[in-house]
């Protein structure tokens, strides 16, 4: 059994069913992210099954700690996504995992390594009947449409797509094939595949476990192990947590910095860059500060640029700025972009 009980096992098929998502592609999303572990929890604080990070769970109106509710409040978002991109189940899931922003401004799967690993080993669970599109259940749509809580406060990125008194070009496509299609896209299968479990030293977004024959999650740059990283209480605004990508990137620095290390500001920051009108990096989940001063921010600054790849003997001698390596950014001990002498900014080249 993939979950902690049977009575687990038949609310999620009941909640994929009633917001049209596929139950092989709820059992494997459920596997993938906690293993089956109702109490996971993830060091950027996503919980329970679904991994549902608090402000998250708060706008689906769901208690991520309750295993039934989790399930509920995931299935709820996933088949959101599933509807928003049309049944495609691969761009939905890439949006569960990286957000559906970056889904929208790829133009499908986004290229980063963990999404497009996460997207390939949930689908290669699910197995082959789960390769194509499926079409949009209109009874499930009507079941987010018309919920009490309004899925867009999950996530402002989607607010947009959800903006019926305003409708956007994504709005009216999403109407448009709602109108005109019927089916319904629960898998008819209703035995859960069985699921061995073995633990992971890694644990990350997966939860506590990890399929066997599954690569550990690895640490980016020449960082050589991931640390522990925490997430302060109000860092992120309700409902827009930190991208996958940062978060690894984040366990990447603590691991090469050698102590566990505490995100003080995410997505909670300044909507635009300091005298400009571009969206900042943090906005969109995909930068974060760690606060730090002196001698110790001047090694954590060291320590990121080690981790993103500048060879260690040149890391050693840099004493502060803004520094682009490899596919990361990284200030400390500067007024580039604002006043960085008090804490140490990581961010993603490119994504925000």
């Amino acid at each position: 059994m993939a979950l902690a009980s049977r009575r687990d096992v038949q609310a999620l098929y009941q909640f994929a069913d009633q917001y049209g998502v596929p139950r092989r592609i709820a059992l494997a999303l459920v596997r993938q992210e906690s293993g089956g572990n109702p109490r996971a929890i993830s060091p950027a604080g996503a919980i329970g099954y679904t991994q549902l990070m608090p402000g998250t769970a708060r706008g689906l109106g769901v208690n991520p700690r309750d295993p039934i509710d989790n399930l509920r409040g995931g299935m709820k978002y996933l088949g959101h996504l599933i509807s928003s991109f049309g049944g495609n189940i691969r761009n939905a899931l890439a949006a569960y995992n990286a957000g559906p922003g970056a889904v929208t401004r790829y133009g499908g799967i986004p290229p980063y390594k963990e999404t497009r690993n996460y997207v390939r080993s949930i689908m290669g669970m699910a197995g082959p009947g789960q390769q194509g599109p499926v079409s949009v259940n209109r009874l499930a749509a009507a079941n987010l449409m018309n919920s009490s809580t309004p899925i867009g406060a999950v996530n402002p990125r989607l607010q947009a797509a959800l903006d019926l008194s305003a409708p956007s070009e994504l709005t009216q496509s999403i109407l448009g094939r709602l109108g005109g299609m019927a089916g319904h896209a629960a898998e008819a299968a209703s035995a859960p595949i069985p699921l061995p479990l073995t633990p992971s030293p890694g644990g990350g977004g997966q939860g506590p476990f990890r399929l066997p024959g599954m690569p550990p999650i690895q640490a980016v740059g020449q960082g050589g192990r991931l640390g522990r990283v925490s997430v302060a209480s109000g860092a992120n605004r309700a409902g827009v947590g930190l991208a996958p990508d940062i978060v690894q990137f984040a366990r990447s620095v603590a691991g090469t910095f050698g102590s566990p290390l505490k995100i003080t500001t995410g997505t909670n920051h300044n909507q635009y860059v300091l005298g400009t009108r571009r969206q900042s990096a943090h906005w969109t989940g995909e930068a974060a500060d760690i606060a730090a001063r002196g001698a110790r921010l001047t090694r954590m600054g060291q320590a990121a640029l080690i981790a993103a790849g500048m060879p260690r003997e040149q890391a050693l001698k840099q004493r502060g700025g803004l520094f682009n390596v490899g596919g990361y950014q990284v200030i400390f001990n500067s007024n580039e972009g604002g006043n960085h002498y008090n804490h140490l900014h990581i961010g993603i080249r490119g994504h925000g």
